[in-house]
């Protein structure tokens, strides 16, 4: 039979992996912007508007990461008061 202390374990182990994919894809975007800003540099418009767009991509998996991030607080808050 589980108990609440293994609910919120397995949750929160969850939530740590969800944070490591916000900073993974932190740091994905800022090299897209990087890239994006040295092929614009060298007038590599058509480089620099495809790196925009996969920095733009970056971002909106990195938005839903947070929302996941947020459901996994909320879900260990609910589990606590459940357990309690």
């Amino acid at each position: 039979m589980a108990s609440i202390d293994e609910i919120i374990s397995r949750i929160q182990a969850a939530g740590q992996k969800v944070g490591e994919g916000v900073q993974l894809l932190s740091a994905a975007e800022n090299a897209a912007s990087q890239l994006q800003g040295q092929m614009a540099a060298v007038g590599v418009q058509d480089k620099a508007a495809q790196f925009a767009q996969v920095r733009e991509s970056i971002q909106q998996a990195r938005q839903h990461l947070l929302g996941s991030q947020d459901m996994t607080n909320q879900s260990i808050n609910l589990a606590k008061e459940a357990g309690g």
